[in-house]
């Protein structure tokens, strides 16, 4: 595996708790285990919710973002959730080669490499990555979510439970208008 090189496309605190908003910076740096496995568990069941209410053949139909589909979006989402989970085995930021390349590029290599996966397959990895990613989150000590020393590579400045949130139930969030504008809600 190669180091993660580019894990944040943005700025380290997230904009909706940052100072200039208003959010409280001592939170956003003392994120507290069960509250991130309970944020990511809800983030994940909303997502859920709203992919349910999606026909199996809408979500094969391109065009939701740029030419995906949402069974793109989906294995896309899965693909970094993969990612995260094999960070938190390893205990170390590491990952694909396809971290290397700027976000966009990143992104299509992706597609390309899960495009052939048919929906059920995307769906099954989806589950299987995501019930694997909870187990290692619990596994995962306290301390870890906040102290990036608990990831070898991972820069000082940085807190794990931030990379991990942009890497699951905040992506849901990036990805959920699509999402409601395919299923009509």
């Amino acid at each position: 595996m190669e180091r993660l090189g580019v894990v944040l496309d943005g700025p380290l605190c997230p904009a909706d708790i940052s100072p200039a908003s208003g959010g409280n910076p001592i939170e956003w740096c003392l994120m507290k285990k069960a509250e991130f496995i309970d944020s990511v568990k809800t983030g994940r069941a909303e997502w859920a919710e709203l992919l349910s209410k999606v026909d199996a053949d809408l979500m094969l139909e391109p065009g939701q973002e740029g030419e995906w589909s949402a069974k793109d979006i989906l294995a896309h989402v899965m693909w970094y959730e993969r990612e995260m989970l094999g960070m938190l085995k390893t205990r170390a930021l590491v990952g694909s080669d396809l971290w290397e390349l700027p976000l966009d590029e990143r992104n299509a290599a992706v597609h390309d490499e899960l495009k052939e996966m048919t929906l059920n397959e995307v769906r099954e990895e989806a589950d299987r990555v995501f019930t694997a990613l909870i187990e290692q989150l619990e596994l995962l000590p306290e301390e870890a979510y906040s102290d990036s020393g608990c990831f070898e590579h991972m820069p000082a400045e940085w807190k794990p439970w931030d990379v991990m949130a942009g890497n699951t139930f905040r992506h849901y969030a990036e990805h959920t208008e699509s999402i409601r504008r395919l299923a009509g809600i």
